[in-house]
């Protein structure tokens, strides 16, 4: 490389123009032509000698890089040879059409490339770095607003991310204004660019707010639904299930919102697409009118607290257990292990057996062979001893009712203990046979 520089200065800056003043400017060309065809050749044959090597050093670079870098360099290390090639055989053209400014603006574009290239490096290696670290908050608030840190985490990730991207582009466009390509400094402030600039701004507004936005609300919505917060207590499950509706159906809100005016500030006329939106709305409510039915009728039965999430239920033929609650179903699970997905617009009546006070009705068959009051006493002497449990006591209302011989069959009589309770999972399995 040092005989390159040395041939470059010596021949083009000191040699040839003493050729053109001593002899003639035609000589004095030629030997320029002469000394450049010596200067791409000699620098080819040092690109590919040392191609391997230069590769390899490339390749180990980028394995010490951050991710971001280390897919540059890696695609760097796959052309950079034909890039410096092509480099030297533009120098030599240009070369021939303009001998005494080629070398000059060369060296200055270079100039301008490498320092353009090392501040966008330094940049983005910034953002990269922020972009791997994270935001820790306090135990407390974490307590509080549980989705709050991963929340912040993501949003300020994504905005590194595209402060990162819009460096890149930055330095492309300032790239190509180097090598006189692309006039960036005209396009921005008197082209298009202005306008593009003050476009980004006000989206970037757009987006901040909204994030600010959806964060503050999200985080209100979640510290609700949060637990054991200064002595509060859990939600209810209806509470809960409310909440999480009108979350989801903020999100949708807000981000329809924010698309639409992102749309509108780029150019686009939203008119038709809200224009289209009602049609296409229309469309849909006459042909989901089911759909639209299930929506409406779970929503007031949500309001009406009539089921949550855990309650047993008997819906129709079905008898279970709520598992899952959403706008449109609602999800029960028997005690056989069956998983039944019921639309809210097919419930017309339904039975919730832990709402207010219960009654569980036990039937005992008891073999007509046998002697009843010595059967109805063993049936008293049994809810007596369940009766000083105290978990079954806990939740007994009064006292256990019996009707003796409620009916009669080919094998003997039944008996009937019917008891009164404030919820009916934990009482059924004791009572009943």
């Amino acid at each position: 490389m040092s005989s390159l520089s040395s041939l470059i200065g010596y021949g083009l800056i000191v040699a040839v123009p003493i050729i053109s003043n001593q002899v003639n400017v035609q000589v004095g060309a030629m030997a320029n032509v002469a000394i450049m065809l010596c200067i791409t050749i000699w620098a080819l044959y040092l690109i590919f000698k040392n191609k391997a090597e230069i590769t390899q050093h490339l390749l180990s670079l980028a394995e010490r890089s951050l991710a971001f870098f280390s897919l540059f360099i890696r695609a760097f290390a796959l052309v950079w040879h034909w890039l410096a090639s092509a480099y030297f055989i533009v120098l030599f053209f240009f070369s021939l059409f303009d001998p005494g400014n080629s070398l000059k603006f060369m060296m200055g574009a270079t100039v301008r490339s490498l320092a353009i290239i090392g501040i966008a490096a330094f940049i983005s290696g910034m953002f990269t770095r922020w972009i791997a670290k994270t935001i820790t908050l306090s135990p407390h608030t974490q307590r509080n607003y549980p989705e709050l840190q991963k929340r912040l985490n993501g949003w300020l990730s994504s905005a590194l991310k595209v402060a990162r991207f819009l460096t890149v582009c930055v330095a492309v466009m300032l790239l190509l204004n180097a090598w006189g390509l692309f006039d960036f400094w005209h396009w921005l402030h008197y082209g298009a660019g202005e306008k593009m600039v003050d476009i980004l701004i006000r989206i970037a507004l757009i987006l901040f707010f909204s994030a600010v936005g959806w964060t503050i609300l999200a985080s209100l919505i979640e510290n609700r639904l949060a637990s054991d917060i200064h002595g509060r207590p859990l939600p209810s499950a209806r509470t809960r299930t409310l909440l999480t509706l009108f979350r989801n159906a903020l999100a949708v809100i807000i981000s329809t919102i924010t698309i639409m005016i992102v749309l509108s500030e780029i150019g686009v006329n939203i008119a038709p697409l809200l224009a289209g939106a009602g049609a296409l709305g229309l469309a849909i409510s006459f042909g989901s009118q089911t759909l639209v039915k299930d929506i409406i009728t779970g929503v007031f039965i949500q309001f009406e607290n009539g089921m949550n999430t855990g309650d047993l239920v008997t819906i129709g033929p079905l008898t279970g257990t709520v598992e899952r609650m959403s706008i449109r179903s609602v999800g029960v699970r028997q005690d056989t292990g069956a998983y039944h997905i019921i639309p809210w617009s097919s419930i017309t009546t339904f039975a919730n057996f832990v709402r207010g006070i219960g009654s569980v009705v036990a039937n005992y068959d008891v073999d007509r062979h046998e002697d009843a009051d010595k059967a109805n006493q063993a049936l008293k002497d049994a809810v007596t001893a369940l009766m000083e449990t105290e978990d079954i006591r806990g939740l007994i209302i009064g006292e256990p009712h019996v009707r003796r011989y409620c009916r009669f069959n080919e094998h003997g009589v039944y008996f009937t203990r019917v008891v009164h309770h404030a919820t009916a999972q934990a009482v059924d399995g004791a009572f009943c046979p």
